[in-house]
């Protein structure tokens, strides 16, 4: 869009655009009914073209300009300055307020896809969680289920023993006897 201005011979100094604004018979693109957050950049690009802005340069001063500008009243300032240098006086405010309107809306839909996103994890995490305190349930009464089998089994051979010790004795008393 800029042009290369030649002032003396040999030595070249680019021009600034050309102030262009809405002219008779140019149709301005159409305001979207709801702009997504991945979709505002596209639609500023296409609107910003529309009126005859660079679509490489200005997309990023004025998204920088609603980042940064935490008062309504420096945003909308800073944004009237720069459109003013495309846009007649007349139309300025109108921009300014479709521009910031769809701000607005793809802010508020990133924010409640963030909110979806969240509880998405959310609901993960529990299950998650639940997951695991289930699998811990299940050990502890695998390890509680092993240590009642194994006391089982000493109480079983300590009666063995027991009965073998015995078996032992008798048949001690039954030899003393015979003496």
């Amino acid at each position: 869009m800029r042009s290369e201005v030649s002032v003396q011979p040999g030595v070249r100094r680019i021009a600034p655009p050309p102030r262009v604004g809405p002219q008779p018979g140019w149709k301005m693109a159409a305001p979207s009914e709801q702009v997504a957050a991945g979709d505002f950049g596209a639609w500023l690009d296409e609107r910003l073209e529309a009126l005859g802005m660079d679509p490489e340069v200005y997309p990023a001063y004025i998204t920088g300009v609603l980042r940064e500008e935490e008062n309504p009243e420096e945003r909308d300032e800073a944004l009237r300055g720069i459109l003013s240098a495309f846009l007649e006086e007349d139309s300025i405010e109108e921009v300014c307020i479709e521009i910031v309107t769809k701000w607005c809306e793809a802010e508020k839909t990133s924010r409640s896809q963030a909110k979806a996103e969240a509880l998405f994890k959310n609901t993960n995490m529990e299950d998650l969680v639940n997951a695991r305190k289930h699998e811990r349930d299940a050990m502890r009464e695998a390890s509680q289920k092993k240590k009642e089998q194994d006391k089982q089994q000493r109480d079983k051979d300590k009666q063995a023993k027991q009965e073998r010790k015995e078996k032992e004795k008798k048949r001690t008393q039954k030899g003393e006897r015979k003496r």
